[in-house]
C-alpha cells in the first residue's frame, strides 16, 4: 500500500523522503504512536540489564529507545531496516543513549547476525509493511537469533476490539497483509519454529502484542 509515497520494494514497503524520518515521527504520534505508547510497549517485555535485543524493522527506532532505558548501559539494542533513510533518523535519536545502538540496513529476513545471541526480538509495525514471504520468513529468522527461553515480541494492528472510533479503521485492517494478525497466523506460525505465546493483550483497541518465548532448541 502507499507504494508511491513509501517507494516500493521487493521486500516491502521502503518509507523514504516526506514518509521518514521526523516525518514519519510526527505523523504516527498524532495516531497515538508516541513516546508514551512506545512505553507502554516496552514494560510488556520482559526486560532486564545488560540483555541483547533485535529490533525488525525498527523504522526511526522508538521501540529501541524506549527499550534502551529498561537494559541500560550494558545491554545492546541492534536495529535492522531497509530504509536507510528512517535507520539515519533512528542513528540520530539514539545519540544521547547509554545503551549502544547498532544499525544495519537488511531486510528483517535476511539478517547478518549468528544463532542464539539475543534475549529478544522485538518487531513494531513493521509485519504488515512488509510481502508476505518476509513475513513468514522473519519470524523463524527471529528464532533461529533467539537464546533458549528468549522472546519474540510482535506487536501489529490486530482484530479490533469494539469501539466507535475503530470503525474507519476496518477497511485498512481488512488488507492482506494485515489479515495474518486479525486471524492470529503468527501464533500458528510461532508454535511451527519452537517459540509458544506466553502473552497476547492490547495497547489499545486497535493494537495487539504477542510475546513469543522459544522453548528450548527450535526443531527439536
Amino acid at each position: 500500500m502507499w507504494l508511491t509515497l513509501l517507494g516500493g520494494n521487493r521486500k516491502g514497503n521502503e518509507f523514504r523522503g516526506v514518509m521518514s524520518g521526523e516525518s514519519y515521527d510526527r505523523l504516527t504520534s498524532r495516531i497515538g504512536l508516541n513516546e508514551g505508547f512506545y512505553m507502554r510497549a516496552a514494560e510488556l517485555i520482559p526486560l532486564s540489564e545488560g540483555m541483547k535485543v533485535l529490533d525488525m524493522g525498527c523504522g526511526t527506532g522508538s521501540l529501541g529507545i524506549a527499550i534502551a532505558g529498561m537494559i541500560g548501559g550494558s545491554g545492546r539494542v541492534d536495529c535492522v531496516d531497509i530504509s536507510s533513510e528512517q535507520l539515519a533518523h533512528a542513528e540520530v535519536k539514539s545519540r544521547t543513549l547509554k545503551t549502544p545502538f547498532r544499525f544495519h540496513r537488511c531486510s528483517m529476513d535476511e539478517t547478518p547476525f549468528e544463532d542464539d545471541q539475543y534475549d529478544a526480538v522485538v518487531s513494531c509495525f513493521s509485519f504488515h509493511e512488509a510481502a508476505s514471504r518476509v513475513r513468514r520468513k522473519a519470524v523463524g529468522e527471529a528464532a533461529r537469533l533467539l537464546r533458549e527461553d528468549g522472546v519474540f515480541v510482535l506487536i501489529e494492528w490486530g482484530r479490533p476490539q469494539p469501539a466507535l472510533w475503530v470503525l474507519p479503521w476496518i477497511p485498512f485492517l481488512l488488507i492482506d497483509s494485515c489479515l495474518d494478525n486479525w486471524t492470529n497466523k503468527y501464533a500458528f506460525l510461532c508454535g511451527e519454529a519452537g517459540m509458544e505465546t506466553v502473552c497476547d493483550t492490547y495497547l489499545n483497541k486497535l493494537v495487539r502484542c504477542q510475546i513469543f518465548r522459544k522453548a528450548g532448541h527450535c526443531g527439536e
